[in-house]
């Protein structure tokens, strides 16, 4: 009895402890149980079906998307090719308005600056205008061969010339006077060397003279009668006669020679002055026939500034044609590029939109199952979404993140490890508390 009353002390006291430890250890686990609080629904918020679920439809959303990636792809191609089609032909269709208008105006400009004439019609009125170029510069070129024609010298304004022709008269008839006195010149200086001849025969024979007899003939000419023996000739000074003759004579000769050429040149004058005459008259002439041809007969042909003011006008106006005509045919040009543009603008219109209808076609009867699939994608992407933002939620009230893709059983092994683990302690708590129930009995007893 009394040891049975000396033991019940150390129970007591072995039994406190018991007590205290249990209530130290479900402090514990209490304090972990609350920091753990979000894991105490995790085994009933999370199932492996709906982990599993997800799984199945990213990998089911996986083989579609590949697929649809395929579709998408030749999709993208075939509706990038319509799009491009379109801005091509909207481009071209662009460049064809502007090609349209371009042609209409330059064709307008055309018309304007050429006044409705065609460009024969040009070319003709430039071929004209040169012509009158042409003319009125000859026209300029024949007054200024009059003006050589008729110049004169200072002294002929106050004196009048004798014509080459009366100058050529007067100098024949000069020439055929000289001409009878060089004859009779001539004819003196013969008779003075017959007379020379004859005094000095006279002196050869004077000697001999004595021995010619009356009655006996002369043994030079076989006269009987011998005059000059009795009265022999006077003898003159006939070679001092000829000498003065003979000089006058050259003197004659020189002046006829002089006066032959005065009058060979004065002939030459005479041609030159009836060919100057006769052009002065083809160039007066033709003057007349251009001045009458280019309506400026009012015109004098001594005018020659005026001639050169009219020749200067027809010349711009030839220079205006000419610059009109370039531009004519530059804008003719430019008119038929733009024409050969727009063909090619238009064929290639034509062969875009007969491809974007192929195109189009095409798109409209691509395969079933590509339409099919697409739906499908679309499906399976919403149901995924749906079952993400499910499971996205009720991860949010743990703080934690919606898996990746192939991480959902890990996820799942995850949160299920967490929810065993918070159970285990809640079980563990739960049994510490029923044996300390049992202690604290056993204590009151």
């Amino acid at each position: 009895m009394n040891e049975s009353n000396s033991n019940k002390p150390k129970e007591i006291v072995t039994l406190n402890q018991q007590i205290e430890e249990k209530k130290t250890a479900i402090n514990n686990i209490d304090t972990w149980l609350k920091k753990h609080i979000k894991d105490e629904k995790l085994r009933d918020s999370f199932s492996d079906i709906e982990i599993e679920k997800l799984k199945v439809f990213r990998k089911e959303l996986a083989e579609i998307a590949k697929k649809q990636k395929d579709y998408e792809k030749w999709s993208k191609r075939r509706t990038d090719a319509i799009a491009k089609k379109k801005t091509n032909i909207s481009s071209l269709n662009k460049k064809i308005t502007s090609s349209k208008n371009k042609v209409e105006e330059n064709e307008k400009s055309l018309v304007k600056i050429s006044k409705g004439k065609s460009i024969e019609q040009l070319h003709e009125l430039r071929a004209e205008q040169q012509e009158r170029v042409s003319d009125f510069q000859e026209l300029y070129d024949l007054a200024g061969v009059n003006a050589k024609l008729t110049k004169t010298n200072f002294f002929s304004q106050f004196f009048a010339p004798k014509t080459a022709d009366i100058e050529v008269t007067e100098l024949k008839e000069e020439s055929n006077l000289l001409q009878l006195e060089l004859g009779k010149e001539r004819n003196l200086v013969k008779i003075l060397e017959t007379a020379i001849t004859n005094e000095m025969l006279l002196k050869k024979m004077e000697a001999d003279r004595q021995h010619l007899v009356d009655g006996k003939p002369c043994f030079l000419c076989g006269s009987l009668d011998h005059l000059y023996t009795k009265h022999p000739p006077a003898v003159s000074n006939s070679k001092q006669v000829l000498v003065e003759q003979q000089k006058k004579t050259k003197e004659l000769l020189t002046k006829a020679k002089k006066l032959e050429k005065l009058i060979n040149a004065a002939e030459q004058q005479a041609e030159k002055d009836s060919n100057k005459e006769n052009r002065l008259k083809l160039v007066r002439a033709q003057w007349r026939s251009l001045a009458n041809k280019l309506n400026a007969a009012t015109v004098d042909m001594k005018e020659r500034s005026l001639q050169k003011d009219l020749l200067k006008v027809e010349k711009q106006e030839f220079s205006n044609i000419t610059s009109l005509l370039k531009k004519y045919t530059r804008l003719e040009d430019t008119i038929s590029q733009t024409k050969a543009t727009l063909e090619v603008s238009e064929a290639s219109v034509k062969r875009l939109s007969q491809e974007l209808e192929e195109q189009k076609l095409e798109w409209e009867n691509r395969p079933q199952e590509s339409i099919e699939i697409e739906q499908i994608y679309k499906k399976q992407q919403a149901d995924e979404k749906v079952l993400s933002e499910k499971i996205a939620k009720q991860l949010a009230v743990l703080e934690g993140k919606p898996p990746s893709k192939g991480e959902e059983l890990a996820l799942f092994n995850s949160l299920t490890k967490r929810g065993q683990e918070y159970h285990k302690y809640a079980e563990q708590k739960k049994s510490l508390i029923d044996e300390m129930k049992v202690l604290e009995a056993e204590e009151a007893k």
